[in-house]
């Protein structure tokens, strides 16, 4: 079972190589990462082991959660969650092109947005 999480969750400081920390430190945008509470955490009559939401890190590599999050039951639930996020939040390159007018550009939840027109091709074609 998985839920929305209703908290906001800060990391204590976690050490990492020298690479990774200045990697995690550059990015603009929060990164999504999964992990096992160290205490189950109680929400709404059921008990969760797992998180998973997006982070950004102090210069003390202490991770302060930017963005809505999700409980999880199991490592499985977890990591498909993850997955999921992970891609929702990629950029993608993106050309339009047609007749007199073409654009390139950046574009995130393109994933979410090609399900959304192949939903609606979907209700008119029935």
């Amino acid at each position: 079972m998985k839920a929305a999480l209703k908290t906001e969750i800060w990391v204590q400081p976690i050490n990492v190589p020298d690479e990774i920390r200045l990697e995690l430190l550059q990015d603009t945008e929060p990164n999504y990462f999964w992990f096992k509470l160290t205490k189950p955490h109680r929400q709404d009559g059921n008990v969760f082991s797992y998180v998973v939401a997006p982070f950004k890190f102090t210069d003390e590599m202490k991770g302060i959660q930017k963005g809505a999050g999700a409980l999880c039951q199991t490592e499985a639930e977890a990591k498909e969650t993850f997955e999921n996020l992970k891609e929702r939040g990629k950029k993608h390159l993106v050309a339009v092109q047609t007749a007199g007018f073409g654009i390139v550009g950046w574009a995130k939840n393109l994933r979410r947005f090609v399900n959304e027109i192949g939903r609606a091709s979907c209700r008119e074609r029935v």
